[in-house]
């Protein structure tokens, strides 16, 4: 679809919709916002090699560009139980605005206008307990452990980009949404969420598809230790093998999981989750870790676990309100080279965490233990600052000199590991200043510091700076 009539859809979407507000709707609400960042990446290769691609030498490895991102969101309320929601989405690095000839690259066209959202909510649909909402919709349950961004850190799905940022910032971008039926039963204090999302439909004309279909079950046990547990069981089918071809056996995740959250004392909120994956495994080039060595048909079954703990505490009656927080993340890996009846890899499903964070854009959540120690304070009521370091370890080592694909996806570089579980650690310095109710200025700072897993041919520290200004109106 060209750049032209892309945004002639969005104008009619737009004009549509506001004459119909005039004529129908209760209630219309126009916000949004705009985001622009200055990012500096420097050494995302691990060494003097240009990121993405990793083969082009550059003794500086670094990235400096603009990022532009800008939301436009109409609400309009029909009836007591109608609603209708449109938001529009462009994001763009500066400088991008003709489309090149023959580039993949979506960042080509920086004027292109995506619809993030538009979806229908009918509440008491059928019986008054039941909400549904039909369209292209945000999804996030607990903490989006297991569902929350469609591309998460597993950059491609059936082979295909899922955002409109180019792959070497989509773990910048503000792209949340699926294209999802959401049913919500409120049996106050159960709440019951049942979905079906289309990831990706490939050949509309072969069962071919990337879905994810589940339940989430709430319970809000509605003391004062503000206690609440989940039950949820989340299924993922990819029915191609990485490369745009059916297979017999679709490659299924089925993800199970309890989550519990309490405040036992005030102030001081403590967290646990624990998931199991079975199903279907076929060998994917894409996937993390790199398990090239399972090739054809290769089916075996899934056997993986994930465990989240974590801590968090606010100081709120000392002056400037300091806040603690240690965390703890287990997500299995397969052990390289030595490939059993069973694969044990965690597969990152559609997490949604750590964004923002050098070892998030390089790193697929999988196969490794992960300690987050953070801390904040606010030095004036309108300035927040917070640190964060995170140590990370692998949980089933590389084979010594090996090259593995860390991402999750074979179209961004390999390092070569050694056969040592230290992983590295990162250090993240935020601030946050509110120039006025609606006006926020912020820094990040971080610093990746590559461990013994990684071969001296690429353990030079990554780092990067990025600055942005956000207006929300």
């Amino acid at each position: 679809m060209s750049r032209r009539l892309t945004l002639v859809l969005a104008l009619a979407i737009l004009i549509g919709v506001t004459a119909y507000a005039y004529a129908e709707v209760q209630n219309i609400k126009v916000s949004g916002d705009i985001l622009l960042r200055a990012v500096s990446r420097e050494a995302f290769t691990f060494k003097d090699y240009e990121w993405p691609c990793g083969g082009v030498h550059n003794p500086r490895a670094r990235d400096d560009y603009f990022l532009s991102t800008m939301r436009v969101r109409i609400d309009a309320d029909l009836t007591d139980n109608v609603a209708a929601t449109v938001r529009l989405l462009n994001e763009r690095m500066w400088g991008e605005e003709e489309t090149q000839s023959g580039s993949s690259s979506v960042f080509a066209d920086g004027s292109q206008v995506n619809v993030d959202l538009a979806y229908i909510t009918l509440r008491e649909f059928l019986y008054s307990p039941l909400t549904l909402i039909v369209g292209r919709q945000n999804l996030r349950f607990g903490n989006a452990l297991i569902v929350g961004d469609p591309d998460t850190n597993l950059t491609y799905l059936g082979g295909k980009p899922q955002t409109s940022v180019d792959i070497w910032a989509r773990d910048l971008s503000a792209r949340k949404a699926f294209d999802a039926i959401r049913a919500t039963l409120d049996y106050s204090p159960w709440v019951f969420d049942v979905i079906y999302a289309m990831i990706d439909e490939n050949d509309p004309t072969v069962s071919d598809d990337t879905t994810l279909h589940g339940v989430n079950a709430r319970y809000d046990f509605g003391d004062n230790k503000n206690t609440i547990a989940e039950a949820y069981y989340f299924v993922k089918k990819l029915r191609e093998n990485g490369t745009g071809t059916k297979v017999k056996k679709a490659n299924e995740v089925h993800t199970v999981g309890l989550r519990a959250q309490s405040e036992p004392i005030q102030n001081l909120t403590l967290n646990a989750e624990v998931a199991h994956q079975f199903g279907d495994y076929m060998y994917q080039v894409a996937l993390y870790p790199n398990d090239s060595e399972r090739s054809g048909d290769g089916r075996v079954d899934r056997d993986a676990w994930a465990v989240q703990l974590g801590a968090d505490y606010i100081f709120a009656d000392v002056q400037y309100t300091p806040t603690v927080g240690l965390w703890y993340t287990y997500l299995s890996g397969e052990k390289d080279g030595d490939y059993g009846r069973r694969y044990r890899g965690w597969d990152p499903m559609f997490e949604d965490q750590a964004g923002g964070t050098i070892y998030n854009a390089i790193l697929a959540a999988s196969n490794c233990h992960m300690i987050n120690l953070k801390g904040s304070f606010k030095p004036r009521e309108d300035v927040t600052a917070s640190l964060c370091w995170s140590h990370l370890l692998l949980d089933k080592k590389y084979v010594n000199n090996s090259l593995q694909y860390l991402s999750g996806s074979s179209s961004l570089p390999q390092y070569r590991m050694k056969d040592k579980d230290d992983l590295g650690d990162e250090i993240d310095l935020n601030i946050i200043y509110d120039y006025t109710e609606d006006v926020q200025l912020g820094l990040n700072a971080g610093v990746f510091m590559p461990g013994d897993a990684f071969h001296e041919d690429n353990d030079r520290s990554a780092y990067q700076l990025i600055g942005s200004m956000k207006v929300t109106f």
